[in-house]
């Protein structure tokens, strides 16, 4: 069985006509005449779990890298076509022959969550050594900055002054406001009383100390700047309404670095992790017939909260598994889920 996560984008947003998987996994795609092949193709990278997708059409086949996006070509890494597909035969897959034989074309480097973390990592130097900024306020600054990327990519209704309106917003308008000094402060006090000032705390006194080229390399990373080289990079390629959330807890790792890892104890749990110990907990418990949706969590160490968020995920499809037509009242429907996350999960204080 697939998490919620991969579960949800196979199903809404990927949408195959086929899969095969290992161990859970949807390590092949298969798709007959796709409409919009390269809107698909961009998709399946950013859902950085299939390393192989073969697409048929009416007079070819081509098999492409799942993990690997060429920004000159526009597409994923072709890897061949009809006369490859004996290599991605069921034996050769199942026996790892496959895996042996293109180790290097599914190599972690060519992945996604690489590629970015890379960049990130860079404009987090900048922002230290050019910027001149402290580590602690680099961390926060590109926190919320990736905080908003979620906001936008995932359509999440904003009503920031700037915007006229409740809307969602693009990433164009806001870069514009990076550039504009008293409108990025404005910005970001408005996602403090939103969001809660735990959220990435940046003081009034430490926002004084930034730079106009401290939000210049922001600027830069946002429309498609590879920092380290200078040369475009896939920036304006991810897609953060399909890269979980759970790549938080990867920058948070990032920031944090190993030394203060060990003495402060922050690790983060890997999602395969989480999602064996919900099914041998919540999903249990959601599933017996006796009882209903509802399932209180407690996670004292919650960390970047990603058994919390993973807990809430499966309570919510419950609750709609049990309610069909829920969403025909949007208002009831947001106040329920208010009502679960309130009533089910449990922060420390």
């Amino acid at each position: 069985m697939f998490s919620n996560r991969i579960e949800r984008l196979l199903d809404q947003v990927i949408q195959p006509d086929a899969f095969f998987c290992i161990d859970n996994k949807p390590l092949l795609l298969f798709f007959a005449s796709p409409d919009n092949k390269h809107k698909k193709l961009k998709q399946i990278r950013n859902f950085n779990e299939s390393p192989i997708v073969i697409v048929a059409e009416a007079d070819s086949v081509e098999i492409f890298n799942g993990y690997e996006y060429l920004l000159e070509k526009g597409s994923l890494k072709l890897l061949g076509s009809q006369e490859k597909l004996d290599d991605f035969h069921y034996f050769h897959l199942v026996t790892g022959k496959s895996w042996e034989q293109y180790r290097d074309e599914f190599k972690y480097d060519n992945r996604i969550d690489y590629h970015l973390l890379e960049n990130i990592k860079a404009t987090r130097i900048a922002l230290i050594e050019k910027g001149g900024l402290s580590e602690s306020l680099a961390n926060a600054i590109l926190g919320k900055v990736i905080f908003v990327q979620y906001l936008i990519d995932r359509r999440v209704k904003l009503d920031f002054e700037q915007l006229g309106e409740t809307r969602v917003w693009t990433n164009d308008e806001f870069c514009g406001l990076l550039l504009n000094g008293t409108k990025i402060r404005e910005f970001f006090e408005y996602l403090t009383n939103k969001f809660g000032e735990d959220l990435f705390p940046i003081d009034k006194e430490d926002f004084d100390t930034m730079s106009v080229e401290c939000f210049r390399v922001i600027f830069d990373l946002l429309t498609g700047k590879e920092i380290a080289t200078g040369q475009l990079s896939l920036f304006g390629l991810y897609d953060f309404s399909i890269i979980p959330v759970e790549f938080i807890s990867n920058v948070y790792e990032l920031f944090i670095g190993q030394g203060e890892q060990e003495k402060k104890g922050a690790y983060y749990t890997p999602l395969f992790l989480v999602d064996y110990v919900l099914s041998e907990t919540v999903e249990k418990r959601i599933r017996e017939p006796t009882v209903d949706y509802s399932c209180k969590i407690l996670d004292p160490a919650c960390g970047s909260g990603i058994f919390l968020v993973e807990s809430l995920r499966k309570i919510i499809e419950s609750f709609r598994n049990a309610n069909p037509n829920c969403e025909e009242d949007p208002e009831g429907y947001g106040q329920a889920l208010r009502n679960l996350a309130i009533e089910n999960i449990g922060l420390p204080l």
